[in-house]
């Protein structure tokens, strides 16, 4: 799909190792009051340094492939329309998305029940898997190796995350990639599926608006990074769930695509109300919590500004404006920032106080 370039890992030296610890020990310190402020628990700040852990982690995937975002699709998709029709122009299968090999490296699991290499593509606009898809595998193979080599690594959960129950059982096997028996937990942390497609896939109204990825070339390339325009108001990765002072355990309106982790409970989303704050990590780095009632001002403002022609988000997507589940919302909020950005990666999800 892509060559590779230069590499991006390695050890610490002693030294380095020290500093780090005596780095982190200063910042553990002045982070206390903070902990206070954000509701007595460090469940946040460990959600927070996880996310902080896991945009290096893209960075070096970036460094290793020319600037690439992580991405699970053959590049020239977009020329066959359908991952079907490309098996067929092939006479072989779309590669699904790996999630690692079992114990012993002896083989490997594959998301590959019927029909699940549709997970490879970031997120499908319509069809059964509609609003499921490889931007919610971002512990797969790809980006896991870059971690700690684990799909059931702790830093791809956040500790309020009923996730992180679900696959902590797992932390502690290192033997293997995956755990084939556990299912499938997917990471608490989700990329954007925006960004993830060609940022013609998402285009303002003004430009023609919403085109299937699958009607023109390019439209499951991965952009590259340094096409983002605004790096620190476009997200990266986001909580999935609202993890902070939700309304309640339970989203009776919702049915959740990967039910592992719920036994029939599954939490509010993260666009599920306007106090949720998710604690979100930037194209720039940066990481911070994103109050979801500040991306509904927003998103309100620019509408406004463009006589409701362009908000911050798409509205013409096959998904309309419910976009992102918003039919389960709480309290009536209605913004779909980072899973449909308008222009994707070209576009932003807040106007950060600008």
């Amino acid at each position: 799909m892509h060559s590779r370039s230069h590499p991006c890992r390695r050890g610490l030296t002693l030294a380095e190792a020290l500093v780090a610890l005596v780095v982190a020990a200063l910042g553990l310190a002045m982070l206390v009051p903070v902990a206070a402020d954000l509701g007595g628990t460090n469940g946040t700040l460990v959600s927070m340094q996880n996310l902080r852990v896991l945009g290096g982690a893209h960075d070096c995937y970036a460094a290793d492939w020319n600037g690439r975002q992580v991405t699970f699709v053959r590049d020239e998709l977009g020329a066959y329309g359908s991952i079907p029709s490309w098996q067929g122009a092939f006479g072989a299968e779309h590669p699904p998305v790996l999630l690692g090999w079992a114990g012993g490296g002896l083989w490997g699991f594959w998301m590959d029940a019927p029909g699940n290499h549709a997970l490879a593509a970031p997120m499908p606009f319509e069809g059964v898997l509609s609003r499921v898809g490889g931007f919610r595998l971002g512990n797969g193979r790809a980006m896991h190796q870059y971690v700690n080599g684990r799909f059931y690594d702790p830093a791809f959960y956040a500790p309020r995350d009923p996730a992180h129950a679900a696959a902590s059982e797992f932390f502690e096997v290192v033997d293997a990639e995956f755990v084939p028996s556990s299912g499938v937990v997917p990471t608490s942390y989700v990329m954007s599926p925006a960004a993830m497609y060609h940022p013609d896939v998402l285009r303002p109204l003004g430009a023609g608006g919403f085109q299937a990825p699958g009607t023109f070339a390019d439209g499951f390339r991965s952009p590259g990074v340094d096409q983002v325009l605004y790096p620190d108001l476009k997200s990266r990765l986001i909580e999935h769930y609202w993890l902070q002072f939700a309304p309640g355990a339970c989203n009776d309106g919702y049915s959740e695509p990967f039910a592992t982790p719920f036994g029939g409970c599954p939490p509010f989303l993260f666009n599920g109300g306007a106090e949720s704050t998710p604690a979100t990590l930037f194209f720039d780095g940066s990481v911070r919590l994103l109050r979801t009632g500040d991306v509904e001002r927003d998103d309100l403002l620019v509408l406004s500004l463009t006589r409701q022609r362009e908000g911050l988000w798409s509205r013409d997507t096959p998904l309309g404006e419910d976009g992102y589940f918003g039919e389960t919302s709480f309290d009536g909020t209605n913004v779909h920032h980072h899973i449909l950005t308008t222009a994707g990666i070209l576009g932003r999800d807040t106007l950060g106080g600008r």
